[in-house]
């Protein structure tokens, strides 16, 4: 009976130990991709036409891409992802996230609500980088 507890104690310990190892690697992952992917000048130029000002913002509220504020850009071109609801209406919403290990979807809408970008993500095979497959502008009504 001792050797039955003892085994199942030892099993559960060693399954909970590769579940952390593979969430972890899930982790990094997807700080790999949201660098990556953010500080892509395609990303910002998709996204700038929808409101003039300097930076974007992307509010995150149930924080699918970062558990902090951020910031991401090249040269004066600024991504800011927010936890916290922006006190402007000009900033985005993530609406739909999805990662898998090289494929990924992300929806944003704006913040009425009235039009979003779809953006279809591939990791290539030889560099492990993220590649843009395609941007679709979406009318939600």
């Amino acid at each position: 009976m001792k050797k039955t507890i003892t085994f199942t104690i030892v099993i559960f310990f060693i399954l909970c130990f590769f579940s952390s190892c593979v969430s972890l690697k899930n982790y990094e992952q997807k700080g790999d991709f949201i660098t990556q992917f953010f500080n892509k000048e395609s990303v910002y130029n998709s996204l700038e036409s929808y409101y003039t000002q300097k930076n974007i913002i992307i509010y995150d509220e149930k924080k699918e891409l970062v558990d902090t504020p951020k910031l991401f850009g090249v040269d004066s071109k600024k991504i800011k992802i927010e936890i916290k609801k922006p006190i402007n209406d000009n900033y985005f919403s993530v609406y739909s996230f999805i990662l898998n290990e090289n494929l990924s979807m992300l929806v944003l809408s704006t913040s009425d609500g009235d039009k979003g970008v779809i953006y279809y993500i591939r990791k290539k095979d030889k560099t492990s980088s993220w590649a843009i497959m395609n941007i679709i502008p979406k009318n939600s009504r």
